[in-house]
């Protein structure tokens, strides 16, 4: 059995389960299908809440721009002390003196750059889990009101005939 009809199928059952506590009752049961995914992305906050991830990654997208032009400057800084430092037509003194500022600058560009690898892992969690957490919401209103409307029309069962397997199933 793959993996796509896995939810077609507890649908049936599900669906069967109803029809056979309706024979009982001998009321017919009136089910309703929808699709969850058409919903969730025509859903005018959906894409108010995809714009303002977009704004958040752009945001991030300067920082780590800003860092690493940082990143860059220190290497050019570097590498100059670096030629200083081999440069025989400066004294023993200045030579001995760019050594220390290159170590210095050497330094200074590790950390930066580990710091670039943080904030880069940090981003995409923030992002990750914002992402999340929006689409969550998104969804709970969007189940809220299906589940009303179908009240309203008299619906005992809505199934969700949406085949993405990346939106959350409700129970």
């Amino acid at each position: 059995m793959t993996h796509s009809s896995l939810p077609k199928l507890a649908a049936m059952v599900l669906a069967l389960a109803c029809l056979a506590g309706a024979a009982v009752a001998q009321e017919p049961v009136k089910i309703a299908t929808i699709d969850l995914l058409k919903a969730f992305d025509s859903y005018w906050k959906t894409k108010l809440s995809n714009d303002q991830l977009k704004e958040r990654g752009a945001d991030f997208d300067k920082a780590r721009i800003g860092m690493i032009d940082d990143l860059n400057m220190l290497r050019e800084d570097y590498n100059r002390l670096n030629a200083s430092t081999q440069d025989q037509a400066n004294s023993e003194e200045k030579r001995a003196d760019d050594q220390k500022k290159a170590q210095v600058k050497l330094a200074e560009y590790k950390r930066l750059e580990q710091q670039i690898i943080e904030f880069n892992k940090n981003a995409q969690k923030t992002l990750a889990d914002q992402t999340q957490r929006l689409r969550k919401g998104r969804l709970e209103e969007i189940q809220e009101v299906i589940s009303a409307k179908a009240r309203e029309l008299g619906y005992d069962l809505a199934i969700d005939s949406s085949q993405d397997v990346l939106l959350p199933r409700p129970p």
